[in-house]
């Protein structure tokens, strides 16, 4: 009886075992990635169009999320409340969200939509906590500009 061919295939699944072990089993605990899709004045209040992309191979479960809007480094939204949402993984979910805004905020916004300048500078900082009390950072910078022919509303 040849025990070469069993040794070999003993070895070759040890091998296997061990390869295996090196696997990546996709990304975990990354914060989504933010982007500002809408941003629309509504009377005293700002209606915001958020979306977060799960770049993670497993689905964020949100229990919380809180955050601040600035514009022109002028705070116009603050945010906080439970949440239900679920970003499946390496998916992406849109939350809307209706939020009392500060006169001074305002009034950049309004400043942007009558013309009177072309951009704003917009910072969205905050975090969410999924409902394993992980908290996750969320941000985003950028520019706003007016939607043409839709006034109030800016991307």
């Amino acid at each position: 009886m040849n025990l070469l061919p069993v040794s070999r295939t003993v070895a070759l699944l040890v091998m296997a075992l061990l390869l295996s072990a090196c696997a990546g089993k996709g990304l975990r605990g990354h914060e989504p990635f933010v982007t500002l899709n809408n941003l629309s004045l509504e009377g005293q209040e700002i209606e915001l169009d958020l979306g977060l992309r799960n770049v993670n191979a497993l689905p964020i479960k949100l229990a919380q999320i809180e955050f601040s809007l600035n514009v022109n480094e002028t705070p116009l939204a603050v945010y906080s409340a439970a949440s239900q949402a679920s970003i499946s993984a390496n998916g992406t979910e849109n939350l809307r969200f209706r939020i009392p805004s500060t006169e001074d905020g305002r009034a950049a916004l309004e400043s942007l939509d009558q013309g009177q300048i072309n951009n704003i500078s917009y910072l969205l900082e905050g975090e969410i906590t999924d409902q394993e009390g992980i908290k996750m950072i969320l941000f985003r910078d950028g520019y706003l500009y007016r939607v043409p022919g839709r006034p109030g509303r800016f991307r």
